[in-house]
């Protein structure tokens, strides 16, 4: 049996990035100071409506929020 996981990458990563975000009390205000990201973009990642976020999104996020690779 297969099991798919319907979710897109950009879904995963924004619950990720809310779920850390929080961890790390930080407001949007912060991560967007943080990363260099425009606050309304962090947004509409944290609620899963980009599918494919820009790597350089991405790097400037798992930065900001110490999120490793690994």
């Amino acid at each position: 049996m297969i099991v798919l996981d319907l979710n897109s990458f950009g879904q995963n990563f924004g619950r990720l990035v809310r779920e850390r975000r929080g961890i790390e009390q930080l407001s949007l205000d912060d991560l967007a100071r943080i990363s260099e990201l425009a606050k309304s973009h962090i947004s509409i990642i944290e609620n899963g409506k980009v599918h494919n976020p820009q790597a350089k999104t991405v790097d400037a996020l798992c930065v900001a929020l110490n999120i490793s690779r690994k």
